[in-house]
């Protein structure tokens, strides 16, 4: 496949604050790597926000404008859809990239042929001020984390080889107007590595307005789904308690009482032996992260000693069975 361009980057936009969108475009008109477009997707904004961004002279800068609001996920799409660049890199409207930042996460794909995405470390700035790292060091650990929860990259840094989306079709999943990052990740580490490079190339704005503040409840019913459809592929039949269950222990890590333990146990279990015969994650590794991640949660919080043994004994079983 050719591609015209090298990168391309996709930002939608509505209603962003103007100046935080003005830091953000200027973020990437000034990186040190040039050969790029930079696709901004007005999703019907209702202030100046279409008066600024008509008002921008740079060749590289293409403009999509949506008369009415079809949301965030939409919006990627048809910037995916019109994107021609060798690199599909996201970017939200109110956060900054480092001037290196495309440059280097160039310079590691193209070293990495069997990378099909990467992210970064990012440094939150705004409403709360900290560095957010995190490496994957196992793709098979990666693959098996996104049963359980999202591990990251986080959206605004990812940076995708686009003839892997063209070659196997895919796109973001319209059906999920919030955490379609989730959904995406789980597709790509299917096809290849994801790599989140230890860097610091993105400054993340955290306020009150941000979507994962704003909209927490539809974004926990998008992230539901995504583990469900992983869900389905490994167990023929869940039950809407089992899946509800699924996600409070495993991403939220929340136990409303103690035989919560116990269920959570027997729950990880279940899915061991799941995985077994499915085989779609390799077993072993599939049964000592899940033994980990109960020891973790158990660890975590306040629990009774007799649960703490039942943990380790399920452990016990685990290592004697695939010694």
């Amino acid at each position: 496949m050719i591609y015209p361009v090298k990168i391309s980057i996709i930002m939608p936009t509505c209603n962003t604050d103007i100046q935080h969108l003005k830091e953000s475009v200027e973020s990437i008109l000034n990186q040190s790597f040039k050969d790029f477009e930079l696709i901004i997707i007005d999703d019907g904004s209702t202030n100046e926000t279409w008066d600024y961004l008509i008002s921008l002279s740079d060749a590289r800068i293409r403009l999509i404008r949506n008369e009415t609001n079809i949301g965030v996920t939409k919006s990627l799409n048809n910037g995916l859809r019109a994107a021609r660049g060798e690199y599909i890199a996201r970017m939200d409207a109110d956060d900054i990239c480092v001037p290196e930042r495309f440059e280097k996460q160039l310079a590691y794909m193209e070293l990495h042929p069997e990378t099909v995405m990467c992210g970064s470390a990012v440094q939150n700035i705004g409403n709360a001020k900290s560095i957010r790292r995190a490496r994957i060091k196992d793709m098979d650990i990666y693959r098996i984390k996104t049963l359980f929860y999202y591990p990251g990259p986080l959206h605004p840094t990812m940076f995708i080889r686009h003839c892997v989306l063209d070659v196997h079709k895919i796109e973001y999943d319209e059906s999920l107007p919030y955490a379609q990052d989730y959904a995406l990740c789980a597709e790509l580490g299917k096809l290849g590595n994801i790599e989140i490079l230890p860097d610091v190339l993105l400054k993340r704005r955290i306020h009150p307005s941000m979507i994962s503040q704003k909209h927490y409840e539809t974004q926990k019913q998008c992230s539901m789904k995504t583990q469900n459809k992983l869900l389905h592929e490994l167990m023929d039949n869940i039950t809407e308690e089992e899946a509800m269950l699924h996600y409070r222990f495993s991403y939220e890590k929340r136990f409303e009482s103690a035989v919560d333990f116990f269920r959570c146990a027997s729950w990880y279990m279940k899915l061991i032996r799941a995985n077994n015969h499915k085989k779609i994650y390799p077993r072993i590794k599939f049964a000592w992260y899940a033994m980990r991640l109960l020891s973790l949660i158990t660890g975590q919080s306040a629990v009774p000693k007799t649960t703490s043994m039942i943990v380790s004994l399920r452990k016990k079983q685990v290592r004697t069975k695939y010694q």
